[in-house]
């Protein structure tokens, strides 16, 4: 499975806990969004930064799972966020 999470680090908190339970092979990444989109469903660099580095550790390797860094689209991540 290759799949976008929200912006929400639940989010993928929560797919890569189903997808290793069931022993699926997944790259999937928490959206990042920091401009250009809802207030509700926007971050910012900084915690974007945090929320990858941390499901990274958690679950990059673990089992079938593979994290991928997933900006949503150009226009809604900053340069900043893109570092």
């Amino acid at each position: 499975v290759a799949a976008y999470c929200s912006v929400h680090k639940e989010s993928a908190e929560a797919f890569f806990a189903e997808s290793h339970h069931r022993n699926m092979l997944n790259i999937a990444g928490k959206v990042m969004m920091d401009r250009n989109a809802p207030e509700g469903v926007l971050d910012t660099p900084q915690s974007a930064y945090d929320d990858s580095k941390a499901l990274i550790k958690e679950w990059h390797g673990k089992g079938r799972q593979h994290y991928a860094i997933t900006p949503r689209f150009a226009i809604t991540s900053s340069p900043e966020q893109l570092e």
